[in-house]
This record gives C-alpha cells, sequence and structure tokens, in this order.
C-alpha cells in the first residue's frame, strides 16, 4: 500500500528568490544531466577504486529495472540497510528511477528501533546486504564489481517522477519519545544543485563523503557532487581525521568539503594545517565557535568558509554566510547570512515580521520545506503553518530558532525557543529520552540535559534520575537498558542517580543545575567520570566521544559560551 503524504494546504506564493528549475525537477534527473555531460568523468572514489557516472548511471538501471521486477513502485517508502560504499550511493540512485523514496537505517541502531521504523514506512522490501530475520522481505544487490552490474545493460521502465515526490525520508528526534519522519520531496535539494549553487560545484570539485546517509548532511557532501559532475570521496575511516584529510588532499584531490561543527572543531584544534590545498569549506550543524574560525582564517586566508545553516525540514541547508575574521568579534556570533535560491526566510513575532535587529523566530518557505511528517500531524498544524491569507499566502517552517535580520538584511541566529539541541551534527529532543527512561525504569523522575564545553557547543547528554524502590536500576544498568533501544547520539554519557531533584524557588527542576553539575574540570576529570567506557581520555582527545562520532576536545582557554 502507498504510503499517503502530507500536502500542503496552499501553494506557496511566488517569491523574490525562486526561478524556474533549468537542468530538472528531480535528483535523478540532475544524476542523470551530469552523466550525460560528463559520462567519463569519476563519480565515486574509494581507495583504488574509481567509478565514472556512465558506470554508475548503467548501474543504477540495472538496480532499478530488478527492484521493480520486485514489487517497488512509484511513491513507496523503501528502507536501505547497507554499509556505506558506491553499491549503497547505487541503490539509492535506483530508487529515485523507480519513482521511490529511500530512507537509509543505520547498521549501529539497535534492532528493535530498526523494526519500529520498518512499520512505520510501511515498506514493500527491505533492501539489505545483513541476515534477518526481518518483519518485511528482503532484497539485496547482486554482490559483483559495479562494472559487472553495468554491463548487464538492463533498463527500468519508464516512471512520472515529479519534483514534489518524495525522494527521502529522514528519521529524527521527536519529542514524544518517538522519532519523526520526516518526508523530502525531490525539489528540496534540486533547489542547491540546479543552477544558482551556494559554493563551487561540479566537475574538477572533489570531496568526502563524511555525513551519515541516514541524516540529511548526506545531500551536501554526496548528492552534492553526484548531481552536479563532481566527484565524492568514500572513506574507509569512521572519522575524518586530520592525518587522512592531509592523504585526500594529496592522493584524491580533495579540494572542499562539508564538515560539522564539532568536526570542524576538532580538526582546527588538532591540526589545523591540514586544510591546506583545500578551495572552500562549509561548516554547519551547530553555532559556530569564533575561536576556530579565527584560527582557521588566520592559517588560511586563501580557502573560502561558508557558515550554512538549516533544519531538516528545510532541505539540508537554507541560508550561508562567507565567513571573514570580523565576524569573530561580533556580539551575535558568527551570522547565519543570506537565503540561498529558491528560499524564503522570515523572522517573525507571531503572525507579525520583525523590523531589523528585532529578534523573533526564524520561520522558512519556498520548495525547500518538507512534505510533512510521516504519518504525523497536518501541515497546516505548527511547526508547518500558513503565513498570510488569500493568493499571496504562503506554507511555512516555524523551526523555533530564535535570530534577527540585520539592516543589510544577514540573519543571525541568538538561541532557541525550547529545550531542543545539536549534537555531533544531530537534532535531539531530551525530551525523547526522558519519556525512553519512563518506559523502560520504574523511575520517580528523569532529566536529561546537554553537557557543555567551555566553546558552548555539546559533547553529550547527561541523564540524572530518581527512584521509589532502592532495587531499581542503578546508573549503568539503566543505560546498557536505553542503549538496547536508542541510537548512539540519543543514549547519555553520564547517568547519575540523585536522592532528589534540585529546584527554583517557583518549584520547578533547576536545569541549570544539572548542567553545571555536568561541567568538568579538565579533559582528564570528564573522561573518568563519565560512565562509558568508550568515551577515555585518549578518545576526547583524539575528537571520538563514541565508536564512529566526531567531537572537538575540551578547549580550556576558550571561555565563550555564547554559542
Amino acid at each position: 500500500m502507498t504510503v499517503e503524504l502530507l500536502a500542503p494546504a496552499t501553494t506557496p506564493a511566488p517569491h523574490r528568490r525562486t526561478r524556474p528549475f533549468v537542468r530538472g525537477e528531480t535528483m535523478h534527473a540532475l544524476f542523470q544531466d551530469a552523466a550525460r555531460r560528463f559520462p567519463e568523468a569519476t563519480a565515486v572514489s574509494h581507495g583504488p577504486v574509481r567509478v565514472s557516472y556512465r558506470e554508475l548511471d548503467a548501474a543504477s538501471d540495472t538496480l532499478a529495472a530488478l527492484l521493480q521486477e520486485r514489487g517497488v513502485t512509484a511513491g513507496r517508502l523503501v528502507p536501505v540497510l547497507m554499509e556505506r560504499g558506491a553499491p549503497l550511493i547505487t541503490v539509492l540512485i535506483a530508487l529515485f528511477k523507480c519513482g521511490a523514496a529511500y530512507s537509509v537505517l543505520d547498521t549501529r541502531w539497535p534492532a528493535g528501533r530498526i523494526e519500529g521504523q520498518l512499520g512505520r514506512l510501511d515498506a514493500p522490501l527491505l533492501v539489505t546486504t545483513r541476515p534477518g530475520p526481518w518483519p518485511v522481505p528482503t532484497w539485496a544487490p547482486p554482490a559483483e564489481d559495479l562494472t559487472v552490474t553495468a554491463a548487464r545493460g538492463l533498463r527500468p521502465e519508464p516512471v512520472a517522477v515529479s519534483g514534489t515526490d518524495p525522494c527521502a525520508v529522514f528519521f529524527t528526534s521527536g519529542t514524544s519519545g518517538a522519532p519523526k519522519g520526516v518526508i523530502a520531496a525531490h525539489h528540496n535539494a534540486v533547489r542547491l544543485f540546479d543552477r544558482d549553487t551556494f559554493a563551487a560545484l561540479g566537475p574538477g570539485t572533489v570531496m568526502p563523503q563524511t555525513a551519515p546517509p541516514t541524516w540529511d548532511g548526506f545531500t551536501l557532501d554526496c548528492w552534492s557532487m553526484l548531481l552536479t559532475g563532481g566527484t565524492t570521496v568514500l572513506l574507509d575511516e569512521p572519522v575524518l581525521l586530520p592525518r587522512t584529510l592531509r592523504a585526500l588532499i594529496a592522493r584524491d584531490g580533495v579540494n572542499a568539503a562539508f564538515l560539522t561543527t564539532q568536526l570542524f572543531n576538532m580538526l582546527v584544534t588538532t591540526d589545523v594545517g591540514a586544510f591546506a590545498g583545500m578551495k572552500w569549506l562549509a561548516v554547519g550543524g551547530e553555532r559556530a565557535a569564533p575561536t576556530r574560525i579565527r584560527r582557521f582564517l588566520a592559517e588560511h586566508p586563501g580557502i573560502r568558509l561558508l557558515n550554512v545553516y538549516g533544519p531538516v525540514e528545510c532541505g539540508a541547508i537554507v541560508t550561508a554566510h562567507d565567513v571573514r575574521p570580523e565576524d569573530c568579534d561580533g556580539p551575535a556570533g558568527i551570522p547565519l547570512g543570506r537565503e540561498l535560491a529558491h528560499t524564503e526566510a522570515l523572522v517573525l513575532d507571531g503572525d507579525r515580521v520583525c523590523g531589523p535587529g528585532e529578534t523573533g523566530e526564524l520561520c522558512l518557505g519556498g520548495p525547500g520545506l518538507a512534505l510533512g511528517y510521516l504519518g504525523g500531524r497536518s501541515p497546516d498544524e505548527p511547526p508547518f503553518t500558513t503565513f498570510g491569507t488569500g493568493p499571496g499566502a504562503q506554507r511555512l517552517y516555524r523551526t523555533g530558532d530564535l535570530g534577527f535580520r540585520s539592516a543589510d538584511g544577514v540573519l543571525h541566529y541568538t538561541g532557541r525557543g525550547d529545550r531542543q539541541i545539536k549534537i555531533r551534527g544531530h537534532r535531539i529532543e531530551p525530551a525523547e529520552v526522558e519519556r525512553t527512561v519512563e518506559r523502560v525504569a520504574p523511575v520517580t523522575g528523569a532529566a536529561v540535559v546537554p553537557m557543555p564545553r567551555p566553546d558552548g557547543s555539546y559533547h553529550g547528554l547527561a541523564l540524572f534520575y530518581t527512584r521509589a524502590d532502592p532495587d531499581g536500576p542503578d546508573p549503568g544498568e539503566l543505560r546498557e537498558r536505553l542503549a538496547a533501544l536508542l541510537p548512539d547520539h540519543l543514549v547519555p554519557r553520564r547517568v547519575r542517580l540523585l536522592d532528589r531533584f534540585p529546584l527554583l524557588p517557583n518549584g520547578k527542576l533547576d536545569r541549570r543545575e544539572l548542567v553545571a553539575r555536568t561541567r568538568p574540570k579538565d579533559v582528564r576529570s570528564h573522561a573518568a567520570a563519565t560512565d562509558d567506557p568508550t568515551h577515555s581520555t585518549e578518545a576526547v582527545q583524539h575528537g571520538l566521544a563514541a565508536p564512529g562520532h566526531p567531537v572537538a576536545p575540551a578547549d580550556p582557554e576558550d571561555p565563550s559560551c555564547a554559542y
């Protein structure tokens, strides 16, 4: 059964940043355009293996034909559980050609979480190379070199796909205790790579693929290359360490990258010279740290540095700013920048547009908006809403982020209007973890807070709880229960049992006090205090908060807590 999608109640009004798409309306149309124009160029590089656009196009045709034989039709949402690599990318392009949308599931997720997502997707099958048992039929791509797959010469049946059809589902943290499935349309990404691109893309641009395919950041370091004629370089190591970056620049010609803020911080802190040879770099996912930015710009004045911003509901990124040294001294921090093409950004106080310098909620519109949530709320209810009335009404996404627009039109971020946070690029709702604790253990109270670094970013979650039964779960046992249900980035790094919670004079929970109790005096004392043995002093110092996840080491010389 095809999943019914959430459509906007009104058609967004044309706005000043929208132009007709030129190269195509869909992800695979842009990919095929690149393959026609640059057939022998390298699309994917993985060590000694080079896959050309011609081979990738032909191989994805073959897989699309085989998927159609297995019943994959237009409009279906198809989960994919595979290790990162060229075969995974080929499968995703094949699903586009079937008119289907993909949802990549992380092989490290607990089995229960994976099975829950399969049920929500109403999956016709699961594309996986991992043995079951699974609750839905499975299909695996042929275990052969992609050149052999391409040589089969199979072609899928033509399928009509529009830019407003779904292309992917990304699961992100939700306040209800269950992850939200955000349904992205083809236009969400096409708007970034059709003609008015935010940076130098296309032939000659070579980028390492570092973002998890489960995350919308994959749009920036994989699809940005494959939809424009550039080269995406796959990594064997789970983290982009300085020595790896140096090797990629020297061996593969890497000259551009999209990095999460924490990964950027780690690289700058550990080896700022590792970026030598690059042309441009985009950083996003969390608030930028002026100390790291200033150090990078001083070392590499010739490398273009972009600060980018955007929630998953709005197609990866919506603004960009060319960072200059003077931005590091601004009282509001590094600017978010200006809207990209095909994007509308408003600063609203309720339904009133704020004036220059006036703080309000950042609200986004245009074809980058997601179709809605999987089986969830109506898009006409917050955070999706309709702004204005009559022919000029348009659909907006209320981000919950607070900010202002300066007199010269540049957007700035000032904070959140709720508890949502970003850790290692993952959007996290602490309430999801709290609800899970209440389900798995007889606790009398649970509170989850972020663990801050001196630079104001976060390197993990801390869970504080109380219990009535003295024989209830101890911190280690409770953490093990959570690790069996939650992905790594939602599992608290520190779990602490309290006799009672600290309260404010009005009787409410004092979350600031809980956050204060997580602050380490230095990196070594923090590593010793955590209840997670994977977070050793060496791991923290080398930027590994957990297997496969980069974080920046604490910087005792950075006193700023403003971002």
